[in-house]
């Protein structure tokens, strides 16, 4: 019997040490409402978990995470399909809801004791852009200039704020490239006293980078960086993260899948993760390889607090994850699948600008054909942490 007691022992001390496998939480939406690629649409603030989406009947709302539920808060803009990118910056939080007719800026503070946000006098602001152009996504300069860049008629143009409260805006910008396809789009985001655009040209076979340093002439960028470039290597996916170091991360589809013959190469991944060095220079990794399965609309976020960087998209009809050391970079064997469902796709995984740690977890979002959001935190699913021998 004393055996077995230590039998029993032993066994409860080994599950009590195993990765925790959190609960998938759900809530109703809009169709693809955790679209759309580039963009965030959650973030962590005064030790909880929020998101900004879309209910698919009377608009956009903020949603806050309670336990295993997410709790339906205040409305924000009342139109029923609308795709937020969200920026926080400690107590102020911009949101920025795009659809193609009359994007839109919101700014809010938070309230501690209310435990809520608050919209500030003067918004939202209307950004009154061509209609046609591609989707939209926010970054803030370390003056405080907010920077908007988008695809349009194969350019691609950067807007940005005039005035110290960011309701005032110049929405003519400045074109920082051309010669881009009509499905390419572009993102962005500010590091180490600069703001970086991130751009897919397909016409070209190639992804580019361009900066602009704080406190420059808004038309004044720096000379054209080729991020990667080679036979069908650019897609329209490009999803952003940023380092402690000053290191961009860039995860981005490549259009490989498409060929009528096998691409051949380094270039020849249906993923690749693209590192921008402290000194400007690029290199990139295979994430995952071509197969007949369908994979798409990649994310990356940074755990920097155990070296990992995660790449979450869909394979099949479920959302998965690979991660690798971020000092040593490699993606090996298969893919954690995340969230999935029987007989129901689960697509456009989304989560935060922010780098996750021990304490905030890393919670994804994902939509389902069945008008839900899923969700769920990720950060133990790949094993054991402090260990990359998983």
């Amino acid at each position: 019997m004393r055996n077995y007691r230590c039998f029993i022992l032993a066994i409860l001390i080994y599950m009590a040490f195993l990765p925790v496998a959190h609960a998938i939480s759900e809530f109703p939406t809009g169709r693809w409402a955790t679209g759309d690629k580039p963009q965030s649409k959650a973030w962590y603030h005064d030790d909880c978990w929020w998101c900004v989406m879309f209910d698919g009947e009377t608009g956009s709302y903020f949603y806050r995470l309670a336990g295993d539920a997410w709790e339906k808060g205040a409305l924000i803009y009342p139109e029923a399909y609308t795709r937020a990118d969200v920026l926080s910056k400690g107590r102020t939080l911009f949101v920025l809801e795009w659809e193609a007719l009359s994007p839109r800026l919101y700014k809010y503070v938070y309230d501690s004791k209310r435990k809520s946000y608050h919209i500030l006098k003067g918004f939202p602001v209307e950004l009154n852009v061509p209609e046609g152009h591609e989707t939209m996504v926010i970054a803030q300069d370390s003056k405080g200039k907010l920077w908007i860049p988008f695809e349009f008629n194969g350019r691609v143009k950067v807007i940005y704020s005039t005035s110290p409260d960011h309701r005032e805006w110049n929405t003519a910008g400045v074109e920082i490239a051309d010669n881009l396809h009509d499905d390419d789009l572009a993102s962005i985001i500010a590091f180490d006293g600069q703001i970086g655009v991130f751009w897919s040209n397909q016409n070209e076979e190639a992804f580019y980078f361009r900066t602009h340093r704080d406190g420059d002439a808004e038309d004044k960028w720096q000379k054209l960086e080729v991020v990667v470039k080679g036979q069908l290597v650019a897609d329209d996916h490009v999803n952003l993260a940023l380092s402690d170091d000053g290191r961009v991360f860039a995860v981005t589809k490549t259009g490989v899948d498409d060929a009528i013959e096998p691409v051949t190469g380094p270039t020849a991944a249906q993923f690749l993760l693209c590192v921008r060095s402290q000194k400007g220079q690029w290199e990139f990794y295979d994430v995952a390889e071509v197969s007949l399965i369908y994979k798409s609309r990649p994310i990356v976020v940074l755990d920097e607090e155990d070296d990992y960087v995660y790449v979450f998209y869909i394979d099949d009809k479920a959302i998965v994850s690979k991660r690798s050391p971020t000092s040593n970079i490699r993606f090996d064997g298969p893919p954690v699948i995340v969230l999935a469902k029987p007989d129901i796709e689960i697509n456009n995984v989304t989560s935060t600008k922010q780098n996750v740690t021990s304490q905030t977890g890393l919670i994804i979002l994902a939509s389902g054909t069945d008008n839900k959001v899923y969700s769920r935190d990720c950060l133990l699913m790949h094993g054991e942490r402090y260990s990359d021998d998983n």
